[in-house]
């Protein structure tokens, strides 16, 4: 039997659009790990959310996952909800609550049967 993905989906995504504080530990996606050089005025270490994190732009560019279909949980545990405004480039697509209550819901229903 051979069995294929068709994609991912990241629960809590919006963590991965914030801005990471390199002075609390090693950030492997800020802008000088990613780009290789310093910018100036960079505030990339404060945990707010960027336009265009680059963690989402390796991901959504990664060869290996052209074609799959990547589904972005759009609101984090820091309370960033960004259902309708996360960033896609025409790539990610989004899961809303009203989507995950109906799978809650369907899941727990077919329990009872």
């Amino acid at each position: 039997m051979e069995m294929h993905m068709d994609g991912f989906r990241f629960d809590l995504a919006p963590i991965l659009t914030r801005a990471c504080r390199s002075s609390a530990l090693l950030c492997l996606w800020d802008s000088v790990h990613v780009y290789g050089n310093r910018l100036d005025g960079d505030l990339l270490t404060t945990g707010t959310p960027l336009s265009s994190p680059p963690v989402l732009d390796m991901i959504s560019n990664d060869p290996l996952l052209q074609g799959m279909k990547l589904i972005a949980e759009a609101w984090d545990c820091g309370g960033l909800y960004q259902v309708g405004k996360f960033p896609h480039w025409g790539i990610w697509s989004e899961w809303n609550g009203k989507v995950g209550a109906y799978m809650a819901i369907s899941k727990f229903s077919s329990l009872l049967l």
